[in-house]
């Protein structure tokens, strides 16, 4: 069976919701590979406005198979897009030797551009955990720091409370000063007494 290489592109109804869109795009992928046709390449271009009006729609949603496909795959492709209301339009071409060497370089630039695109977002992204693993941490810190503000303060106010009920209690119970400060006053006392009954005698 003869093959060759092929484009095609469709233009979808755009009012279609994002499912019947896909549902649709889906039957034409199946109606490739089901005659053995290879898609290499595909390219879902989406929701665009139209350069002029066809059948009343304004924009469309275009869509682009690069494949390779027997011969007798297109007049079948065709017939089913001719049928389907919601195909606006379509078009398929052969690919000669000169664009399958202008799409299989610019894949290549494509997949090159890929693993730059890695290799840059990875770094970038390891970098921002490590800024939100040390954001963290220093949150942690910063609470660690309140609780121990906080458990200072108490006992900062508890502290002198404990000297104050402490105190009377050693004033009360020790008082050196007024027991040095009363014992001659009760020997002077003594002495008066003694001198006041020797001279009673005498005087008898």
């Amino acid at each position: 069976m003869r093959t060759n290489h092929y484009e095609t592109a469709i233009i979808l109804n755009a009012g279609l919701d994002d499912q019947e869109i896909e549902s649709l795009l889906e039957k034409v992928v199946e109606k490739i590979k089901n005659v053995g046709g290879i898609i290499h390449d595909t390219e879902i271009l989406g929701r665009k406005r139209l350069a002029y009006l066809i059948d009343k729609h304004k924009s469309g949603f275009y869509a682009i198979y690069r494949h390779e496909s027997p011969v007798s795959l297109i007049p079948e492709l065709e017939r089913f897009f001719r049928f389907d209301e919601n195909v606006i339009r379509f078009l398929t071409i052969k690919l000669e030797k000169e664009a399958l060497e202008y799409f299989k370089d610019r894949q290549s630039q494509v997949e090159l551009i890929d693993k730059i695109v890695e290799q840059t977002v990875i770094p970038a992204v390891e970098t921002v955990l490590e800024e939100e693993i040390v954001e963290e941490i220093e949150e942690i810190a910063e609470v660690e720091e309140v609780k121990e503000t906080v458990v200072e303060n108490i006992v900062e106010e508890t502290t002198p409370a404990a000297e104050v009920v402490s105190e009377p209690e050693i004033t009360e119970v020790v008082e050196p000063a007024a027991v040095k400060e009363e014992a001659p006053i009760t020997e002077v006392e003594a002495s008066e007494e003694t001198t006041e009954e020797n001279n009673s005698t005498k005087t008898e």
